[in-house]
């Protein structure tokens, strides 16, 4: 395992990326590291950098599957609920939209942006990304592409959601009898890919590949 040292804050040469650690906003110099190695902040142990040995092949095909995934938990019904005689079926829009009846327009609107649009639009920056990066394309769209996908990343809440459901169901499987549909293990699998998709695709590689292409056009 490779630690990022003491030595990483003199000034370097100019191909190593300055970074801020995210736990403790110490300032090091930083390369990608190599695959199956961690970079790691020398003050506070943050895990700066992680090397993936299968590059961005690994992301590409968790994002391909999460979107496949998220096409799906939009076309077939999420839920059933059965009680008194009475059944009720719903799809992934109508359990966010059904806040709107309570007069919470505001926050429905939010949790269909921060559930499935941001995302969903994610996963597609991350394969777009990761595509071109891969092939050796991209030219200048590459860098507001990796900008808009790290910072989308603050705002996308499928894992909650994923959990807030499962929270959501146990109690209601008390009350009424309560069918899980196709959409909902699918949601359930992108929530899996999304994060397999965040957690194998890695900061500093992505901006180190970026750099590459740039300097080499």
């Amino acid at each position: 395992m490779a630690s990022a040292t003491f030595e990483d804050r003199l000034p370097p040469a100019p191909a190593r990326q300055l970074i801020g650690c995210p736990e403790c906003d110490l300032l090091l110099h930083l390369d990608a590291p190599a695959p199956g190695h961690v970079a790691r902040c020398p003050r506070c142990a943050f895990v700066l950098a992680t090397g993936v040995h299968d590059g961005f092949l690994r992301p590409m095909a968790y994002a391909s599957a999460a979107l496949v995934l998220m096409l799906l938990a939009l076309g077939f019904p999420f839920l059933a609920v059965t009680a008194a005689g009475l059944e009720n079926h719903m799809n992934l829009f109508e359990a966010m939209t059904s806040l709107s009846r309570f007069g919470a327009n505001a926050v429905a609107v939010l949790v269909m942006a921060f559930v499935v649009f941001v995302p969903g639009l994610m996963m597609a920056a991350v394969l777009v990304l990761t595509l071109l990066l891969y092939n050796g394309r991209g030219g200048r769209v590459l860098v507001p592409l990796a900008r808009a996908l790290f910072r989308l990343d603050a705002w996308c809440m499928a894992d909650v959601f994923a959990i807030g459901v499962i929270v959501s169901l146990v109690k209601l499987s008390t009350m009424a009898d309560v069918v899980l549909g196709t959409a909902f293990w699918a949601y359930l699998g992108f929530s899996v890919c999304f994060l397999l998709t965040v957690t194998t695709l890695d900061r500093v590689s992505v901006w180190s590949a970026v750099d590459a292409q740039r300097e080499a056009r």
